[in-house]
């Protein structure tokens, strides 16, 4: 397996550190009066530490006093000197055929703000952020365990992977960890996520089974896989992992309480993983989740489901089942984007007598209610201009056309929203159009052509490199160049055949850095 050179991702977290604010000093916070009235996230100082209020409004205690923590939490210490952040030594989980866990925890922030967190992982000892795959992480919190899904990996192969984090002050990698994928004939078709394969037993345990005293705990080492429907009838408790493929439903008449670190013992790691958008709990159990002493713990649950969203708890579970301190983390990077539910294969802009056409052609529909169009004038802010009817479903060639009869001067962007029947949406490529041939974008702009390329128009002048990067942060492209023309520069991206979904488009020179979602259609 090739790994893609990362240089973009250094050149993120260079940037970010240049805009990023250094914590500032003790005494430029209020200090906290016993008498001062307080919300929720305000922060104040004292005895040389600041601390951010808690949703308790018991914001009278002492912040550095015996109870404060019932009012107060932590924030940093900023009279200290900033360092780089501290990172514990990293761990590789779940090794499977083409997948595995990093998992990682930043002990320390150094006194100043992560900026950025993840994992580096190569097929060389000692991976860097410059050389590289790269797992970002959207968190920046010190302490809590976090962990990323290293995907597309090569079977029977060596991987070294660091966990890494970035202050003001640098960035510190963790000790190294090595890892050696399986065979595929160790590996289970029907769970692209590790199964514990070293025990049989773990795998598709009957409804008998789980009833059984031999289920009643799942241990720290244990990982069990449910690959299809099974009933829970027994009181089980989850200290290592449950993970559930395949559209597996289990139809829950015990109970199921998960323990992690906050239960008393730092050692258990009890997490249920769903891999897709169709496994569920079912029936008329309970399940009890974790309290960390300040939330419900959202490692408890983790879900790579394209359309998760975390707080919607009818993802996990339906309505009968009880629940109690349930938390839950989406990863829907990790896993393909959900393609379109229309093939869009032509998306046109041109001139027309009575003002700007949008031409456009489907040739296939699923459950397509209609297109919004959509309009803006800088390539940033947009505004909703007309409707189209959808064809609902269709296995036909559409053609559609909108005209936009109220044109001004300039550049004018188009694109379109395509909306289905459940509310759900997407979005089309962009195309501008101006009645002035010596018009250009009057800001940076990236677009799916009509040659199905990302082509790029900014005004820019100068040198400088762009970047084409996947939602896993993986640059798939970058380009030198050299602008002399005040007015602007473009230039297309050469890669092809890329996958349906989102990705980004990163331009930086000197200390300017410009960047642009941009969606591909098939």
């Amino acid at each position: 397996m090739t790994l893609p050179k990362k240089q973009s991702i250094l050149v993120t977290t260079l940037i970010l550190l240049f805009f990023s604010l250094r914590t500032s000093a003790q005494c430029l916070n209020p200090a906290w009066n016993s008498g001062g009235s307080y919300s929720t996230g305000d922060i104040v100082s004292h005895n040389n530490k600041d601390w951010e209020a808690i949703p308790s409004g018991q914001y009278f205690r002492n912040p550095s006093g015996p109870y404060g923590h019932f009012g107060w939490t932590e924030v940093s210490n900023p009279c200290a000197s900033a360092s780089a952040p501290v990172v514990a030594s990293t761990e590789a989980r779940g090794v499977y055929c083409t997948t595995s866990f990093g998992v990682g925890t930043i002990t320390s922030d150094g006194g100043a703000t992560i900026t950025a967190r993840g994992f580096v992982f190569g097929l060389s000892s000692n991976p860097t952020l410059a050389d590289d795959a790269v797992l970002l992480d959207a968190g920046t919190g010190v302490g809590d365990e976090f962990e990323g899904l290293m995907e597309n990996l090569s079977p029977e192969t060596t991987y070294y992977i660091r966990t890494y984090a970035t202050n003001s002050e640098g960035t510190t990698y963790g000790s190294e960890t090595n890892f050696t994928t399986r065979a595929s004939a160790d590996c289970v078709s029907d769970c692209a996520l590790a199964c514990d394969m070293t025990n049989s037993n773990l795998l598709d345990p009957t409804s008998a089974e789980w009833s059984s005293t031999a289920f009643s705990t799942i241990s720290v080492s244990d990982t069990v896989c449910v690959t299809q429907d099974v009933t829970i009838a027994g009181t089980i408790t989850l200290q290592g992992m449950l993970k559930i493929c395949n559209g597996a439903q289990i139809t829950l008449s015990g109970s199921i309480e998960v323990e992690r670190e906050y239960s008393g013992n730092p050692n258990f790691k009890g997490q249920v993983v769903y891999e897709g958008c169709d496994e569920i709990f079912d029936g008329i159990g309970s399940y009890t989740g974790e309290w960390t002493g300040t939330q419900n713990d959202p490692l408890q649950m983790i879900s790579y489901c394209a359309t998760c969203v975390d707080n919607d708890q009818s993802q996990f579970f339906k309505p009968t089942v009880s629940t109690a301190f349930w938390g839950a983390t989406c990863r829907p990077t990790s896993t393909l984007i959900t393609p379109l539910p229309v093939e869009l294969t032509g998306f046109s802009v041109e001139g027309h007598p009575e003002g700007v056409s949008l031409n456009w052609t489907t040739s296939s529909e699923i459950n397509n209610s209609h297109f919004e169009v959509e309009l803006s004038y800088d390539g940033v802010n947009w505004y909703t201009i007309g409707f189209v009817q959808g064809a609902g479903n269709s296995t036909e060639i559409n053609d559609y056309q909108f005209i936009d009869n109220h044109p001004g001067s300039g550049v004018h962007y188009y694109r379109l929203k395509q909306v289905d029947y459940n509310g759900a949406d997407s979005y089309s490529n962009i195309n501008y159009f101006s009645f002035e041939n010596t018009s250009k974008p009057s800001s940076f702009i990236a677009f799916q052509n009509e040659n199905k390329n990302i082509e790029i128009q900014a005004v820019f002048s100068g040198a400088g490199e762009a970047y084409l990067i996947d939602t896993r942060g993986r640059t798939i492209e970058q380009i030198s160049f050299l602008s002399s023309d005040r007015s602007g520069l473009q230039f297309e991206f050469q890669t092809t055949n890329l996958s349906e979904g989102i990705y980004f488009v990163k331009i930086k020179s000197g200390n300017a850095l410009l960047g642009q979602k941009v969606q591909v259609v098939k």
